[in-house]
């Protein structure tokens, strides 16, 4: 493993959380919430794969060759799921929340990453995951960012449901000129 990597995608993870504590604290006020602490969710899960790491370190082998091509492509990956997080939560603005909720003056977002897909967050938090794991070498840290990408999958179903509701004029036509996750594909 190189030690480029190693903090490279460090740094792409502590700029992430250290963005998205700041930026929590410039949100429109709360109007409506929908049931579910999805933060507890992925609280959950964390605490059920590093549980896992520790009761069973041998999941924790390296799977594929540590090279200097396979450190190149992770820190792509997690650069390019970075540039995505941020460039959505700043487009997103004051309308964003951690759980399903209607913000005062809360409106459909379509600029941005938002203009060809409805979730850039999760995909990019997916990307950054995805580099992540790939430096890690490991199938466990692939198993780690499927199983976040499920959560993110149902919440995103949640949240349409929510938005469908509440927007009925143009979230629908928003979702059919979309995709979830992938532009152009998924």
């Amino acid at each position: 493993m190189s030690s480029f990597s190693s903090q490279f995608i460090t740094a792409c993870w502590i700029a992430f959380l250290l963005f998205w504590a700041f930026s929590a604290l410039v949100v429109h006020r709360t109007a409506e919430t929908r049931a579910g602490r999805w933060s507890i969710v992925y609280g959950a899960m964390v605490v059920f794969m590093y549980g896992l790491v520790r009761q069973f370190p041998g999941l924790w082998v390296r799977s594929w060759p540590d090279t200097a091509a396979v450190d190149a492509v992770a820190d792509l990956l997690a650069f390019a799921g970075l540039v995505v997080l941020l460039w959505a939560r700043i487009s997103i603005g004051r309308n964003w929340s951690g759980e399903i909720v209607l913000k005062e003056g809360h409106e459909v977002v379509t600029k941005g990453p938002y203009r060809s897909i409805r979730h850039p967050i999760y995909s990019g938090l997916v990307l950054l995951g995805l580099g992540t794991a790939l430096f890690w070498g490991t199938l466990l840290g692939l198993a780690f960012v499927a199983a976040f990408a499920a959560v993110f999958w149902y919440k995103s179903r949640l949240e349409e449901a929510f938005m469908t509701e509440k927007f009925p004029e143009t979230y629908p036509a928003y979702r059919a000129r979309t995709k979830a996750f992938i532009p152009r594909v998924f």
